[in-house]
């Protein structure tokens, strides 16, 4: 028996179809624009992205039950959410941390100032 692994995605954008050959050819005619690597990989990845309902009838082909594919797409859903917690986090972190680099600044300007002797005229 073979397997298969799918990801499965349920973000869903309406948008042009075309066959792997055609998406390769694209690739191939249109030179790339200096981005990250990053950048790269969510752009591949969006020209990938199946609907939801193309999805689950490929999974329907493969015998999965409509049990089975419910509980993919409530496993795709607590992902997300975990997703966006994180980053909340990582925004709450950054924002965090840039208050504190700037009250060292501040303190170490204000021992400075007191530290420094006068010399009276």
């Amino acid at each position: 028996s073979i397997l298969l692994s799918i990801l499965i995605d349920w973000a869903y954008r309406e948008g042009e179809t075309m066959s792997v050959v055609e998406f390769d050819t694209m690739r191939e005619q249109h030179p790339r624009r200096k981005t990250t690597s990053s950048t790269k990989q969510r752009e591949k990845m969006w020209r990938m992205r199946m609907s939801p309902d193309y999805k689950r009838s490929l999974l329907r082909e493969l015998e999965y039950s409509d049990h089975e594919i419910k509980q993919w797409e409530q496993e795709m859903l607590k992902i997300q959410r975990q997703r966006k917690t994180t980053k909340r986090v990582v925004s709450v972190s950054k924002s965090i941390h840039k208050a504190q680099r700037k009250l060292k600044r501040t303190f170490a300007n204000i021992n400075f100032l007191a530290n420094k002797k006068t010399v009276p005229v």
